[in-house]
């Protein structure tokens, strides 16, 4: 559970919200800034997640953003307007709500057009292998998107198969997984068919199951409909069940 922090605890938000609003109503602008500096190492993975996502679906190009790009508009945004949060168990789902904001508005500035992938379902084991080759690493020799993941979400992969395959009613499906493929199998797999998949999806995916956020606070979050996150969350999970079965014939 300590890959992704304190962002995991929504006590500790809850705590650091009335300190901030507390600095926010005296106008002390400097504590303010030093408080919210605790936040900012989960932040920074949760951005830095989303930026990954977006380079891989050319949505941004690759470099050209950091972190670091996003964290003085949140900070600005925190100060000015913290006040709005309705009650101090939200401020965790709000300050997601702004982080989203600000990807989404830098990736309508630039205008990528997006690339276009056939059906997951359609892909055949050999263009999964293939795939995989270039998916492994992003020209340093480290994985993407899952070198934070390994503590939460990945732990034997146990936590992600079941919930794409238990739900399903075929838990047995795991026990199979897990004698038949190695663990770094399993990830890459997993990570790979996820880039493939629409971008709504993966952050609807990594908000519920790297997160923890329930199906009315994603809505919150993305700004969409309960039934709209509900078939994001089935679109992630179908693929990747049938994505393991198509190219590993489980």
């Amino acid at each position: 559970m300590e890959a992704y922090g304190n962002m995991f605890k929504p006590a500790f938000f809850t705590e650091r919200f009335l300190r901030l609003l507390e600095l926010q109503q005296l106008g002390n602008r400097a504590g303010f800034r030093e408080a919210f500096k605790e936040l900012l190492p989960d932040i920074q993975k949760y951005i830095k997640k989303r930026l990954a996502m977006e380079v891989r679906k050319g949505k941004l190009p690759a470099g050209k953003y950091a972190p670091e790009d996003f964290i003085d508009e949140l900070y600005i945004l925190a100060y000015e307007h913290i006040e709005r949060v309705e009650h101090e168990d939200n401020f965790r789902e709000w300050i997601f709500s702004k982080m989203d904001t600000l990807l989404e508005d830098t990736e309508t500035d630039e205008e990528f057009d997006n690339y276009y992938y056939k059906n997951i379902d359609e892909y055949t084991k050999a263009e999964w292998e293939e795939m995989e080759e270039d998916f492994s690493t992003d020209g340093d020799g480290d994985l993407m998107l899952l070198e934070e993941m390994d503590d939460i979400s990945y732990n034997k992969n146990d936590y992600i198969l079941n919930k794409i395959f238990i739900e399903d009613g075929e838990g047995e499906i795991i026990e199979t997984i897990n004698q038949k493929l190695s663990d770094k199998i399993i990830q890459n797999h997993l990570e790979m068919a996820l880039s493939k998949m629409p971008l709504p999806a993966q952050i609807a995916f990594d908000l519920s199951v790297n997160w923890r956020f329930k199906p009315e606070e994603i809505a919150s979050i993305r700004s969409i409909t309960l039934a709209e996150v509900d078939d994001l969350l089935d679109q992630a999970l179908t693929g990747l069940r049938q994505s393991l079965k198509n190219r590993f014939s489980i």
